[in-house]
């Protein structure tokens, strides 16, 4: 399952950079429809199990403000976003230190799920956050998922920047699509806080 051109929706732009398994439907995690049906999608590589997706949205909220949340506050996204993300807590460490883990539990497709991810690298002139996950539902499916947050200013608002490196257990797995626009859909929520707060 991956797709062949460039997706875009209501909330922003993405694409896949680079997928290597075989190529086929992928079904929107917000909605249930085809990509086709969203936009144009490309597949660049198409070889083996890993491969890297990436999209953006332009937000009306600060570059600093948003990333703030992804960098050191996150407690305050089940907040913004409650019909998606239900709760964050800590796991080890705290709220922004390099390597601290937080569990996140979530409603992706009208399910609740639970994902543990560590922080692996802030980037506060770049605005940049990595996480790598450890283990959850997500984890199900890809032996690696390594998602890249990052705020640009533009005017008074931003750009936000999703990246996450992936590798599929099997070449049956979709390409994480799904995944990179549950947290575009979960960013515009955030952003849509920020400015009504």
């Amino acid at each position: 399952m991956a797709l062949s051109g460039k997706l875009e929706n209501e909330l922003g732009k993405s694409k896949v950079v680079e997928d290597k398994a075989p190529s086929g439907k992928v079904e929107d995690a917000l909605s249930g429809k085809v990509a086709g049906e969203l936009g144009k999608s490309k597949v660049v590589e198409d070889k083996a199990l890993t491969g890297k997706v990436e999209g953006e949205l332009e937000l009306k909220a600060s570059a600093d403000d948003f990333f703030e949340i992804f960098s050191s506050k996150n407690h305050h996204i089940p907040t913004a976003s409650p019909g998606k993300i239900q709760q964050i807590s800590v796991h080890e460490g705290d709220w922004e230190t390099l390597g601290s883990v937080t569990i996140w539990n979530y409603v992706m497709n009208g399910k609740a799920e639970t994902i543990k991810m560590r922080i692996i690298a802030i980037d506060k002139e770049k605005r940049l956050v990595t996480y790598d996950f450890l283990e959850g539902d997500i984890m199900k499916e890809y032996k690696v998922f390594k998602p890249t947050i990052q705020a640009i200013p533009k005017g008074k608002g931003s750009i936000v920047k999703w990246s996450a490196e992936y590798e599929k257990l099997n070449d049956k797995i979709p390409t994480p699509d799904h995944l990179l626009a549950f947290g575009m859909s979960f960013s515009e929520d955030i952003g849509n806080h920020l400015v009504s707060a």
